[in-house]
């Protein structure tokens, strides 16, 4: 009786811990809005040209606004851009920086 109690336990035990693990590696809330930092300089000067920003700094501030699907933005030495005036590969980058 006690071994069977115990053994009950133990399982109980161990399927909560798989349980919880479980519930603990789900999907975090996805980034949209996050200040880029310059760790690919290239990337920084890829849309400064795109947006005809003349001479192209590599150490702006380039904020990026996703939580608006119809109005996401990128703000650059607090100018705003749309998204859309970006090409679409470099809008990919951009996306998946955070990432």
């Amino acid at each position: 009786m006690k071994k069977t109690v115990l053994i009950s336990a133990v399982l109980l035990m161990f399927s909560s811990i798989f349980l919880s693990l479980s519930f603990a590696q789900q999907e975090e809330e996805q980034i949209r809005y996050y200040q880029m930092e310059p760790l690919d300089d290239s990337l920084f000067i890829q849309i400064q040209e795109a947006l005809f920003i003349d001479p192209p700094d590599p150490k702006a501030e380039i904020i990026v606004d996703l939580r608006d699907a119809n109005n996401q933005t990128i703000s650059i030495k607090s100018a705003l851009y749309p998204m859309l005036a970006l090409p679409a590969e470099m809008r990919a980058r951009i996306i998946t920086y955070p990432f």
